[in-house]
């Protein structure tokens, strides 16, 4: 694209826009019959394939792109990639690199300004829609299948543990199957939730903010109620450590004076 040079700032990763998805296919005309759906065609109006050999998709979302309502596909790749993808003709118009692993989940805020994003590397993000940039990283030790942000505060919610296949020889506390609390701004964890005996892969909240849902692959969905605590608990901006400079002595001497 004339537009956009191909990263000036990273000559040492290739671009990989023009080798990851195929031409899509020219769109179909559709029928959908109200009367009778079963009689509606089932072909997909378009399609974005992805090349041979390629990382595959994992997760994919519409997104408001370029000024334009659900003008973009945003899409998550095994590799951590993310890559947003014009709807009408299937053109990468911006990707980036967020992750070391597979992206697992993939949730937004209400005004789907910002992309939360859990990742097989224990890692999760908050990054910017518009720009694809990271903004916060939310650093665990377990690989992260879920991630959610609370609707009325500013808090995100984290659920994963340790892969399914090692879980039968697993206990709770060892796999770490806690959903994690974490302050969305100064990324502070300040607080756990146990209870599941395997993996959390799903994670919801309440609109109203007064519960959460987690499921797992234990085969429970769990409801919490959040206690008063919790709902008057307001968030305390962390102290900056400063460290001591040349000079201070002689500066607090001369306030003594």
């Amino acid at each position: 694209r004339p537009d956009r040079p191909d990263r000036p700032d990273r000559p040492d990763r290739p671009d990989r826009r023009l080798t990851r998805l195929r031409p899509c296919s020219p769109p179909t005309p559709q029928e959908v019959r109200r009367d009778d759906p079963r009689g509606s065609q089932l072909e997909p109006i378009r399609s974005f394939p992805i090349e041979a050999g390629m990382p595959k998709a994992t997760r994919v979302s519409f997104v408001h792109f370029n000024g334009k309502l659900d003008g973009g596909i945003l899409v998550g790749y095994e590799d951590g990639m993310i890559a947003i993808l014009d709807s009408d003709t299937g053109e990468c118009l911006l990707e980036e690199p967020i992750h070391d692993k597979a992206i697992n989940r993939i949730s937004f805020n209400k005004e789907k300004t910002l992309l939360y994003t859990a990742s097989a590397d224990c890692k999760a993000k908050m990054v910017d829609v518009a720009k694809l940039q990271i903004l916060k990283t939310y650093e665990t030790d377990r690989p992260v299948n879920a991630i959610v942000q609370h609707p009325t505060k500013d808090h995100v919610i984290l659920g994963g543990g340790q892969e399914a296949m090692s879980v039968t020889t697993t206990s709770g506390r060892v796999g770490k199957f806690e959903a994690r609390f974490f302050e969305s701004i100064y990324v502070q964890e300040f607080g756990r939730v146990k209870g599941h005996f395997g993996p959390i892969n799903a994670l919801a909240v309440n609109p109203d903010g007064s519960s959460y849902c987690s499921g797992a692959e234990d085969g429970y969905i769990r409801l919490h109620h959040f206690d008063q605590d919790y709902v008057n608990k307001t968030d305390s901006v962390p102290e900056e450590r400063i460290e001591a400079q040349e000079g201070d002595e002689e500066l607090l001497e001369e306030n003594k004076a």
